[in-house]
């Protein structure tokens, strides 16, 4: 999950998502969870699109000499890296804002979607585009369907709505889906069986338990799991609005000096959790006379000290 700017486009760090619109699209969506997908299409459209334009009018200005499938693969490329950096450092570790970080990649995923169909010539700023990402997105079967849906939206949000944790659990549930975390469509666009839904589900499951223990082993999975969504959804892209199938060009994450570096902080990540927990019969620790209270202690302050590092470490990267 390299944080680097590639040097093929110039100005890349103004197609991040802020975090305030990742959070402002997170709070409508809690406003009205039953509407996610539709609401997230419209916001994408209104905040997304015009970012589209601008990137592809600078893309257009700073490399004239690029044909359309060159500016395709560039742009592509681009998206899935940001995706894959914007997805998982806007929440960073913490679990807490793992639904901030959701928001973040749906975003930049759209605003790929939306660049793709610029190059098309077609207009970003246009409602018929969210019917085209809900479609993308598999949330529909057709932009009909799809366009229906989101004209049926409420003009203003159900304001009984809850934001409590059951709210917060269907929102990032259903993002999970929109992302293909958990189900999402194999090559081919052949359907997951159940069995396979369900392994990704205790996958996720599993990442999460560690993650309350090794926070940063959530970053290398999220950055991987990114990855190939955006892959998925730009081939869809391109198949819709370019006749093209497959986005090339694309370097193989094995080849990104970030991705190394992701794994290794995981690893260390686990490795100082673990020997703190090790530490703690070697020594006879014991709180209240409890030597399970030493242990979940351990685990805390594993957690927290790894947290609040990657954290200051990535302030001062930032200043």
């Amino acid at each position: 999950m390299s944080e680097h700017r590639s040097p093929d486009l110039p100005g890349e760090e103004l197609d991040r998502v802020p975090p305030a619109l990742a959070r402002s699209l997170l709070r409508g969506m809690l406003a009205d969870p039953r509407h996610l997908p539709e609401l997230l299409a419209a916001f994408a459209v209104r905040n997304m699109g015009p970012r589209a334009a601008t990137a592809v009018a600078r893309l257009r200005a700073q490399r004239p000499d690029l044909d359309r499938e060159q500016q395709r693969i560039l742009l592509t490329s681009r998206g899935i890296r940001i995706t894959t950096t914007e997805g998982a450092f806007v929440g960073g570790p913490s679990m807490l804002l793992i639904p901030v970080a959701f928001c973040a990649a749906l975003l930049v995923q759209a605003q790929l979607v939306l660049e793709l169909a610029v190059l098309a010539g077609l207009d970003p700023t246009e409602p018929e585009r969210g019917a085209e990402l809900l479609v993308l997105q598999t949330a529909y079967a057709d932009t009909g369907a799809a366009r229906e849906a989101m004209n049926a939206l409420p003009a203003v949000a159900d304001d009984r709505a809850r934001h409590g944790p059951a709210a917060v659990w269907a929102v990032c549930r259903r993002m999970a889906h929109l992302l293909g975390l958990v189900s999402p469509l194999q090559e081919g666009e052949r359907r997951p069986s159940r069995l396979e839904r369900a392994g990704r589900w205790a996958l996720l499951g599993a990442v999460l338990c560690v993650g309350m223990a090794a926070p940063l082993v959530w970053l290398p999975y999220l950055g991987a799991s990114y990855r190939s969504s955006t892959i998925r959804i730009a081939r869809r892209a391109g198949r819709r609005y370019l006749d093209s199938a497959e986005p090339s060009g694309i370097e193989p994450a094995r080849t990104d000096p970030g991705v190394v570096a992701a794994l290794l902080r995981a690893l260390l990540s686990v490795l100082f959790t673990l020997g703190l927990l090790l530490l703690v019969p070697l020594v006879d620790l014991r709180i209240a006379g409890s030597r399970g209270a030493a242990l979940v202690l351990a685990v805390v302050l594993g957690s927290t000290t790894a947290t609040l590092l990657w954290y200051r470490r990535r302030r001062r990267r930032h200043r």
